[in-house]
């Protein structure tokens, strides 16, 4: 099956609720500092990942609102339209996800996990996506120093890609001196 693109729809304010580092940051800071804070994470997140990540926030009681689309760094935030929220907002793109499309819904809220569900989404947790985000730094952790261990073990630097033409070079000439 052929996938065009892996969409993270992310719903901001379900997430800030459920973490607890952004729970308390938006009670003891404010609610400002505890969305900055997610979308820094989603940026990283979306940096160490292959999927589009979109943070979505109710702007539900907003009188007059209108939803907006801000690109960041490699991310998009969305604030939903007046009467809409987030919920709404990300079953509509559910609706619209093309055929080879992958969507996965990031929300501890049962009925959209289950509308997203029925209608071929793939959905997260709070905690699954805490989980995803550490164990892709973690991964990258473990890339550096294995690339860093190969620098070290080289006079020169070099990138993995010659390393491991090199490394089974080296592997053809050990075959054939025996």
């Amino acid at each position: 099956m052929k996938t065009n693109k892996i969409f993270l729809y992310v719903d901001g304010y379900n997430i800030i609720n459920a973490w607890p580092n952004l729970y308390r940051l938006s009670n003891e800071v404010d609610l400002d500092s505890a969305r900055e804070e997610l979308i820094n994470i989603m940026t990283e997140y979306q940096n160490l990942s292959d999927k589009d990540v979109y943070v979505v926030f109710d702007a539900y009681l907003v009188r007059g609102g209108s939803s907006i689309e801000e690109k960041r760094d490699n991310i998009t935030i969305v604030y939903t339209k007046e009467h809409e929220s987030a919920d709404r907002y990300i079953e509509r793109k559910v609706n619209d996800m093309k055929k080879h499309d992958k969507m996965y819904v990031a929300s501890n809220d049962g009925m959209i996990q289950r509308i997203i569900l029925s209608r071929g989404g793939i959905r997260i947790s709070a905690n699954e996506l805490w989980e995803n985000y550490i164990s892709l730094k973690e991964d990258l952790k473990r890339a550096k120093k294995k690339r860093k261990k190969h620098s070290i073990d080289n006079i020169v630097t070099i990138d993995d890609d010659i390393y491991k033409k090199l490394d089974n070079l080296q592997k053809k000439l050990d075959k054939k001196t025996r």
